[in-house]
């Protein structure tokens, strides 16, 4: 006999493109139903979402207060996975099924020390553990916030995010053979150019490098955002523009080394990306997917955020 397939729901933000490659590959593992609310794309990482069976969405605008919890009825989820604290309609909907479903938060907040924060850690142990039965995070130093908002050790898991292994693998694969013979002298930046991305930083640190010595590296960036009207005219530096998942495997068979000079990052599924592509790692302290990726000196290195001439020592090395 079929087993029958039980329902999760996602009550989630934005996801991109690698949330998801982990919705399609949960869909095709599991025996389930996948319901996801979500809130619309950011037009500056405007990825495409396939049409899967046993996959559906809903547009989180079309759904306020009460339509959101007809809608959540007629799922009757097995599951339910909420996206944070922020949408207190989400919050509402895990109240409701709270001890009778798994009711999972994440959140992938760093603990900061910071007033807000203190705040919450007083507060939340009265109220999130009680409306959520497992709390799921990226990485251990999401832990540390998790514990201070009440949640017992066993009731924390890590590994919230994950890169599309097999895309980025695959690309390996292929690509390092030819990389081994011939490595491109070439950096690439993935991700929106906003100034939190340090981007302007990174500008500033290659055009100042390619003054002093003078070299055949070139610098690639993949993205858009607000900060691209700031491009620099530079020839050794290229705007790529916004690439899609399934076409990056043309530039990063082009390009050798990766870097995230980020300045505030909750994680950087990005770097588990190029990790699996094999790419060294130019990272800034503040980018915390390196607790998982890189190692100091061995496949990459690490710079101070917001500080050019940092991150000059680091792409000098």
């Amino acid at each position: 006999m079929p087993i029958a397939k039980k329902k999760a729901l996602f009550l989630y933000l934005e996801p991109a493109g690698y949330v998801e490659a982990c919705f399609k590959k949960t869909a095709l593992n599991y025996p389930l139903d996948l319901h996801i609310v979500k809130y619309p794309l950011d037009p500056n990482a405007p990825f495409r979402f396939d049409d899967v069976e046993s996959i559906t969405y809903y547009d989180r605008n079309q759904y306020q207060e009460q339509k959101l919890n007809d809608l959540v009825a007629s799922i009757n989820p097995d599951f339910i996975f909420c996206n944070g604290w922020m949408d207190k309609g989400y919050v509402n909907v895990a109240k409701q099924y709270s001890g009778k479903i798994p009711t999972v938060l994440a959140f992938d907040n760093l603990w900061e020390g910071k007033l807000k924060q203190y705040v919450a850690s007083v507060t939340a142990p009265f109220i999130l553990p009680r409306i959520f039965s497992h709390c799921w995070v990226p990485g251990q130093p999401q832990v540390i916030y998790a514990k201070k908002l009440g949640f017992k050790e066993n009731r924390i898991e890590t590994g919230m995010y994950s890169a599309n292994y097999e895309l980025f693998d695959q690309a390996y694969q292929k690509i390092m053979p030819i990389k081994e013979k011939n490595f491109p002298k070439r950096f690439i930046f993935v991700g929106r150019y906003i100034e939190i991305k340090g981007i302007r930083e990174l500008w500033q640190a290659f055009t100042q490098l390619q003054n002093e010595m003078p070299n055949e590296w070139e610098l690639w960036c993949l993205g858009k955002g607000p900060l691209e009207k700031e491009f620099p005219q530079h020839p050794k530096i290229r705007n790529v523009g916004f690439v899609q998942p399934s076409a990056m495997e043309e530039y990063m068979r082009q390009t050798g080394v990766f870097l995230l000079p980020t300045y505030d990052e909750h994680w950087g599924v990005v770097v588990h990306e190029y990790a699996i592509a094999g790419y060294p790692l130019l990272l800034s302290t503040k980018a915390p997917a390196g607790t998982a990726f890189l190692k100091q000196g061995e496949n990459g290195y690490y710079h101070e955020p917001s500080n050019v001439d940092s991150l000059k020592e680091a792409l000098k090395k």
